[in-house]
């Protein structure tokens, strides 16, 4: 859900809501696909559902998922979403937008183009059989996560395996097992025509994964960043939350250790599905889901931006 609290929007107000809908066309179908419904009275009555995204069989290789909307301070909203491709093993992070509040949306384009990754993909959980059954791994995404900053600069980030790889799993509905994520960031000056390259935000050397990111810009304008790190163990496999933030998309802050205990991984265990953040005047305020007592927990902390 996304609301239009932009000052200067003609749209002020406007409630948006993007979700994934699985439908039974008819007996043998499932079609999965990302809808939109917008609210402009406070939530008393909202819009009929929009199909924003292809429409693409549930049992196929193919997906669209992870939808996340954004609005600008002119009033646009922008809908970004996955479309992946198993088989293949790559996926581009799309999006779609409304200029009108939500009574139309432009036709899908790429925010970033055929991104080294499965989309959903296991990784690591510690066990020796991890990549040769369905059973054994932790889900992840390569769902994108979206910000606009007050200048009307967007940004998106995701994780992919640009510099790792995938190998596919026999059998297995959840994707191949993935080694070496990274997290990615691509921004756009000119309302989404245009994009930069994506640029690598973790710096470390390592094969770690890095993975689940959230974004979100502060007042002034600058970008924070979130996600979970495996880089201090030494095993690969326990994770902490990292920090990072970026006044132009080009120059990242030394990745910051969050969390002060790392969260513990085994073959039972999975963390869920993303973290979350928000940053205001008063500071940065990362929400994530931690297993240093050995089952999920809902983890937060305060970090203060020097002046």
């Amino acid at each position: 859900m996304a609301v239009d609290a932009q000052p200067k929007s003609r749209f002020r107000g406007t409630i948006y809501v993007s979700y994934t809908d699985i439908v039974t066309p008819d007996a043998t179908h499932l079609d999965i696909m990302i809808k939109v419904t917008v609210s402009r009275d406070g939530g008393r009555t909202w819009s009929s559902p929009i199909v924003v995204s292809r429409i693409v069989d549930f049992f196929s290789s193919q997906s669209v998922q992870g939808s996340q909307t954004v609005v600008a301070p002119d009033g646009t909203a922008y809908l970004f979403y996955q479309d992946a491709d198993q088989v293949a093993m790559h996926a581009s992070i799309k999006f779609v937008k409304s200029k009108d509040a939500g009574l139309t949306w432009s036709q899908p384009a790429d925010a970033a183009a055929n991104i080294p990754s499965p989309g959903f993909y296991q990784l690591d959980d510690g066990d020796p059989k991890f990549g040769t059954n369905a059973v054994f791994g932790i889900l992840a995404t390569s769902y994108p996560t979206a910000a606009v900053a007050p200048d009307g600069t967007i940004y998106v980030a995701w994780s992919d395996f640009a510099q790792g790889h995938c190998a596919p799993v026999p059998d297995s509905f959840f994707g191949p097992a993935c080694y070496n994520a990274d997290i990615r960031l691509s921004m756009s000056k000119d309302g989404g025509r245009s994009w930069s390259a994506p640029r690598k935000v973790n710096d470390d050397a390592t094969a770690a994964d890095q993975f689940f990111p959230w974004i979100a810009t502060g007042p002034d304008g600058l970008l924070s960043l979130v996600w979970q790190d495996r880089r201090l163990d030494p095993k690969l496999l326990n994770y902490d939350l990292f920090y990072t933030n970026t006044s132009d998309g080009r120059i990242f802050l030394p990745n910051v250790r969050v969390s002060n205990q790392s969260s513990n991984v085994n073959t039972k265990f999975t963390e869920g599905d993303y973290n979350s953040l928000a940053v205001t005047s008063e500071g940065v305020f990362p929400v994530w889901n931690d297993g240093r007592f050995n089952s999920v927990q809902i983890f937060t902390a305060r970090g203060v931006l020097a002046p």
